[in-house]
């Protein structure tokens, strides 16, 4: 069974949380209340790198984590505004025009639990 570890931490008095990405060493970051959010949505892991954005596999589709979190609809697009995709925070996506087809909301289908789900750890990061 994959074992993913969630690092929880805090910058800037926000509560954020470390996302390792299935297919390469890097990690996303988001705030902790997105990810509770799409946890709500149904959103497992493993998320991964797609094309150069985080993705994550639902209704055999690579469905946007950031269109999920911004809730971008069709017609539209989420950009970064520090260029990073790995850098998931609210403030950092930035919804415009674009070819979206649908709300990724939409594609979403909430799976019913697997036995070879992975186990997700969550860790605390020691703050001062």
């Amino acid at each position: 069974m994959t074992t993913y570890e969630i690092l929880h931490t805090k910058e800037n008095d926000h509560n954020l949380v470390i996302v390792p990405l299935s297919n390469s060493n890097a990690k996303a970051k988001l705030y902790e209340k997105d990810y509770d959010y799409l946890h709500s949505l149904g959103v497992g892991l493993p998320w991964k790198l797609f094309q150069g954005y985080v993705a994550v596999r639902n209704n055999n589709k690579d469905i946007s984590i950031a269109r999920l979190i911004k809730g971008a609809g069709k017609g539209q697009t989420v950009s970064y505004a520090d260029s990073n995709p790995l850098n998931l925070k609210r403030a950092n996506l930035v919804i415009k025009g674009g070819a979206g087809k649908r709300r990724a909301t939409d594609i979403l289908k909430i799976k019913e639990y697997k036995q070879n789900r992975p186990e997700i750890v969550h860790v605390m990061a020691d703050t001062p």
